[in-house]
């Protein structure tokens, strides 16, 4: 990859930043595996396991050899297809799930070159390889692979981390000039502007344009880093929305520091830890093995911890949203 266009060998280039490769299964319906049931009125299923060795090698413009970049032996992939009715005829496509093969947080070298092997069983027709697949169910051949590559524009990322540095700098500014001020302040700095300098430590550090770095070298974990620092900035802005409207509260309730706010703050701090280990269960592990995918490991794993971010974020907005209404009677 890339694949010649028009005549013209393309080439990656670093200001891609990222490479996401999917596989689409092309599967023939075919009424010799039907087991003599192509009248049925009901829509036909495939949910079979694919097994493969997978290999990965790279080489830059003028290297004259591949080199050997991953490689993942017995790669699980599920795929799931289905095909109404109607359509039950000999020859005709499943209408079958996307299959992410592998993610690249990296586009440092300028080809890639991937090989496919597929691992043969009793349940094999021609490069097919199904396992696990219920002797009720019927499926058919895989006719053919297409993979689908998917990455950053360079002209959009040239762009973008001039934006961001332009924003660093201002940001970084301003941020030096009001921690400058609240020195100069001789008091106690209050709990709004410590929510203040948080939030612009967060603002200041999601702008400053790492992404330079994978110009210059193989940054594996960019996308992992990338999502932790947005992390940093929601986390930070989310505090601060919740302490900026209970400190404008006019309800005669003391509160003294952050532990008049536990209840809000531990809401936040579940709902980003949920976040954080998913994270690096997925794009955490996927620095060491770019084929690696928690869907296919444990998808129940996954979902325990969206479903507790949901819930967090449900409960936070909705403590959020009674404190706007609370405290708007006194911008009246």
């Amino acid at each position: 990859m890339p694949l010649p266009r028009g005549g013209i060998q393309l080439d990656y280039s670093r200001w891609m930043q990222n490479l996401l490769t999917l596989i689409v299964p092309d599967v023939l319906y075919d009424t010799r595996l039907s087991g003599g049931d192509d009248h049925s009125d009901q829509d036909q299923h495939i949910n079979a396991t694919v097994i493969m060795n997978v290999r990965l090698a790279v080489k830059n413009i003028g290297d004259k050899d591949w080199k050997q970049y991953y490689q993942r032996s017995n790669l699980k992939r599920t795929v799931t297809c289905h095909i109404e009715a109607h359509k039950r005829k000999q020859g005709i496509n499943y209408d079958c799930d996307l299959i992410q093969l592998f993610e690249l947080q990296s586009l440092y070298y300028d080809f890639y070159l991937i090989n496919l092997q597929f691992i043969a069983n009793v349940l094999c027709n021609f490069i097919v390889c199904f396992e696990n697949v219920e002797k009720s169910e019927h499926f058919g051949f895989l006719n053919n692979l297409s993979l689908v590559a998917i990455h950053q524009n360079g002209g959009f990322t040239k762009i973008w981390l001039s934006l961001k540095t332009v924003f660093f700098v201002i940001t970084l500014l301003t941020f030096i000039w009001y921690l400058n001020r609240i020195q100069q302040l001789k008091r106690d700095t209050n709990l709004l502007e410590k929510c203040l300098i948080l939030l612009g430590f967060g603002i200041t550090q999601l702008n400053v344009p790492v992404e330079f770095l994978n110009l210059l070298m193989d940054m594996e974990f960019m996308s992992f880093l990338c999502d932790i620092r947005q992390g940093i900035f929601h986390c930070s802005l989310l505090i601060f929305w919740i302490i900026f409207i209970g400190e404008h509260l006019l309800d005669d309730v003391s509160r003294v520091g952050l532990s008049s706010y536990y209840k809000q703050l531990a809401i936040i701090l579940i709902a980003y830890i949920s976040l954080f280990v998913f994270e690096s269960s997925e794009r955490g592990i996927q620095v060491i093995d770019p084929f690696y995918s928690i869907w296919e490991v444990d998808s129940n794993f996954a979902m325990i911890f969206i479903t507790i971010t949901v819930l967090a974020a449900i409960s936070y907005f909705f403590f959020l949203t009674y404190h706007l209404w609370y405290v708007s009677p006194s911008y009246k």
